[in-house]
């Protein structure tokens, strides 16, 4: 089994043979996550659960995994999967080394924490970077041929018309300079973001 993660979605990534991570990202996983105490991680870890967790997990003790990765992706890499092959995206901004992967054969763009709706797209931590994110959701909205968007939460399977959305909320972000920590939440057709 194979894991591509995002360095905030690693929870159970102990169960997977393969573990990749983007560049950005490989020394946080060796050493653990910089700018974020581990009072912090386990906070925001047990912030938003609403039903009974496994009796094998605890938020209040939870620890990180920290070791090596089996590989290091970059921006453009193809990872064949046998019947399809997988386009790696760096789309920084909810975190250095954000990883979005295009499935070219299904037009299937999977988005991790970088887009999805209901709830706000988070780029105000520490460890988050707000010009970063608008750039990636910029990049995102110009890919061509995507039919649905897999984000890490909420909905699954956006239509892809949510990124004409994405293009008028990037130049929106922009021109009313709010892209930077500390301006709260933002929203538009579909989705949000909060700096």
């Amino acid at each position: 089994m194979y894991m591509f993660f995002v360095s905030d979605h690693i929870g159970s990534h102990r169960q997977f043979e393969h573990i990749y991570v983007h560049k950005e990202e490989a020394d946080w996983l060796v050493n653990g996550i910089k700018k974020l105490s581990i009072e912090q991680i386990r906070k925001d870890v047990s912030r938003d659960i609403t039903i009974p967790t496994p009796k094998t997990f605890n938020p209040e003790t939870y620890k990180p995994f920290q070791g090596q990765p089996s590989g290091v992706l970059e921006d453009g890499d193809i990872i064949d999967i046998g019947n399809r092959k997988l386009t790696i995206l760096h789309t920084p901004g909810h975190s250095p080394g954000h990883i979005s992967i295009l499935d070219h054969n299904n037009g299937y763009l999977f988005t991790g924490d970088l887009l999805y709706d209901k709830t706000p797209i988070y780029a105000f931590f520490p460890t988050t970077n707000p010009v970063d994110l608008v750039d990636s959701l910029e990049k995102i909205a110009n890919l061509p041929n995507i039919t649905k968007i897999f984000g890490s939460h909420n909905t699954l399977g956006l239509d892809s018309s949510i990124l004409i959305e994405v293009k008028q909320a990037v130049t929106t972000l922009r021109e009313e300079d709010l892209v930077k920590f500390g301006t709260g939440i933002h929203h538009f057709n579909g989705f949000s973001v909060q700096f």
